[in-house]
């Protein structure tokens, strides 16, 4: 099975480390490339998704995807609606 996890945060990293056996494929999503460079590890694809950007990967791994989990945590503005 593939996964595809929005925001590989404290909590989706968790669930990585007790499920992530379950899965041929992983990838994950951060926003910026330094906490890329620092997360990618142990067979997780991680990728840049951002409002600038989205790493060309993405697209693909959803298509291939099982299963999707999102676990994005709010900006600095917090949770709010666009207008």
């Amino acid at each position: 099975m593939n996964l595809v996890i929005f925001g590989f945060g404290f909590t989706a990293q968790g669930f990585v480390r007790h499920n992530g056996d379950h899965f041929e494929r992983i990838l994950a999503t951060v926003r910026t490339e330094e906490k890329a460079a620092n997360l990618t590890k142990n067979g997780v694809r991680v990728g840049v998704f951002n409002t600038d950007f989205a790493d060309p990967e993405i697209e693909i791994a959803l298509g291939n995807a099982d299963a999707v989990l999102v676990s994005i945590s709010p900006d600095e503005g917090g949770d709010r609606k666009s207008t």
